[in-house]
């Protein structure tokens, strides 16, 4: 146990640098991103300010002065979106604001799975799947319980030591926010307090759950413009998708025929079992009549206007959200004249510790390409027998580029005198026959060459495979180790200074 645990620690020091941070732009600049944006612009009967100031109150986070935000579904966070946090903190602190976490409540799917890397006895390594949490994947996160985590069992022998602890604190973690109103803050204050464990330092970051957004009077407003012109709104919408098509973001449809109400709009209508579908303008009409009778909650793009309109100076986005929400701003610009606060692109990749070296340049196809040119055309460095048209004796044949797919002299020599006899001739043949008994020959005396070629290929196969492992970016930030997510973080800090 002593001697596996020194092999971690010594890993971790190995490959602690094995992390690569994106921040665009540079974190010096972000300041000037917000000084420069005019809050006083008019959007929807309001300036900008004046929004933020509403909508920040309505929501609880009337702190006054600069607030920096960024968000995530409700899951277990990879090193990237981890980064992201760091970086909203980081620069908060520096710009004397504060920040909060726009918290994804609405996602839907399975939040209680995890992968962890995992060795078998003969030191191959592969992601197992695990579950931590019986979730309920069908329902938006907003509308499920809170949940008890179960402890993930693993036999030390089968992973890393990092991978255990890490199990085990993500577990006390979670289950000290069981109390929470639902699976989503659950999960969420959760990811948030990890991030403040891992790093060692850290304040707890406000919380807005998406699905509040919907309690606004940013939304009022924003719905009875919807539903003033949703054929508009729905345009401008599939126009800025269109020219964003990189982001693959759905098209809403547009029933010319059905008139404004057949429009889709940027909201689902969540029904009593919690199931939802997508919304159209007669579902924002019947909200804005009686928001009781109808469960709207946001789409993405729609989400992000909320925000970058009615709450922050400035949002933080991964590499995703920085493509799509493009999408946003465009549509915004377009369908209502408003331009949103600010956005930067914050990620990371950061590779789990676990001792796997890097597959050579050539990878598997070069290994094979290697070993059959052993196979057909030996590289010898030795004396061999040869026997080449009238010349016999032994001679000593030195390849002038063994690495390449050129073949060597005496294999160049057989193919030329060959291709100079008639075709299907008796004596074609018999060269034919010869230069495969002096290619027999060399392959006897290189069998051990050939041996290792063949060995190398299953190596580099195996190498490959572990690499693919290893190279993963998504394993949940808790596994690593904390020295690790440390680093990340100091990496970070250091954009802001």
């Amino acid at each position: 146990m002593r001697e596996g645990k020194l092999r971690d620690e010594q890993g971790v020091s190995e490959e602690r640098n094995r992390l690569n941070i994106v921040v665009e732009p540079a974190g010096i600049r972000w300041r000037g991103l917000v000084d420069q944006f005019d809050a006083g612009k008019q959007a929807l009967g309001k300036s900008v300010r004046e929004w933020r100031t509403l909508t920040r109150a309505e929501l609880n986070l009337n702190d006054g002065g600069m607030l920096v935000m960024t968000g995530h579904q409700p899951v277990l966070w990879h090193p990237g979106v981890l980064a992201k946090y760091f970086a909203v903190e980081a620069f908060a602190k520096a710009a004397g604001g504060s920040c909060a976490n726009l918290v994804i409540d609405t996602h839907e799917g399975d939040f209680g799975e995890l992968a962890i890397p995992v060795r078998a006895a003969n030191g191959r390594i592969s992601a197992r799947t695990e579950r931590m949490i019986d979730g309920e994947g069908e329902n938006a996160m907003c509308f499920q319980k809170a949940h008890h985590p179960m402890r993930v069992e693993v036999n030390r022998g089968d992973t890393w030591g990092f991978v255990i602890d890490g199990l085990e604190t993500m577990r006390k973690v979670i289950e000290r926010r069981a109390h929470e109103q639902n699976a989503a803050m659950q999960m969420a204050r959760a990811m948030d307090d990890l991030r403040i464990e891992v790093a060692g330092s850290g304040e707890e970051m406000k919380a807005v759950g998406a699905s509040d957004l919907m309690k606004t009077s940013l939304w009022r407003v924003m719905a009875g413009a919807m539903a003033k012109d949703a054929g508009a709104c729905a345009r401008a919408y599939n126009a800025a998708a269109q020219r964003h098509s990189e982001a693959r973001v759905e098209f809403l449809s547009v029933n010319e025929t059905a008139g404004s109400g057949g429009a889709e709009l940027p909201v689902w209508v969540v029904g009593k079992s919690g199931a939802k579908r997508r919304g159209f303008a007669a579902d924002v009409e019947a909200w804005l009549q009686n928001p009781a009778m109808v469960n709207l909650q946001p789409r993405a793009l729609l989400t992000t206007a909320i925000v970058r309109i009615g709450l922050a100076d400035l949002f933080v986005h991964g590499r995703g959200g920085g493509v799509y929400d493009r999408i946003m701003e465009e549509w915004m610009k377009e369908w209502l004249g408003v331009t949103p606060a600010p956005m930067t692109v914050v990620s990371a990749d950061v590779l789990l510790p676990l001792g796997v070296e890097q597959p050579s340049a050539g990878g598997v196809r070069g290994a094979i390409a290697q070993a059959r040119r052993m196979e057909h055309d030996p590289p010898l460095n030795i004396p061999v027998p040869v026997e080449v048209g009238d010349m016999m004796g032994t001679v000593e044949f030195v390849p002038s580029i063994p690495e390449t797919r050129r073949p060597t002299e005496w294999k160049q020599t057989w193919v030329r005198r060959i291709a100079g006899m008639e075709r299907g001739s008796a004596e074609r043949r018999a060269a034919y026959r010869k230069m495969h008994a002096e290619l027999a020959k060399r392959r006897e005396a290189a069998r051990e060459m050939i041996s290792q070629a063949r060995e190398d290929v299953e190596e580099e196969r195996r190498r490959s495979a572990d690499w693919k492992i290893a190279a993963k970016r998504d394993w949940a930030f808790p596994l690593y180790p904390q020295a690790q997510m440390k680093a990340l973080k100091q990496k970070i800090e250091k954009e802001f200074r």
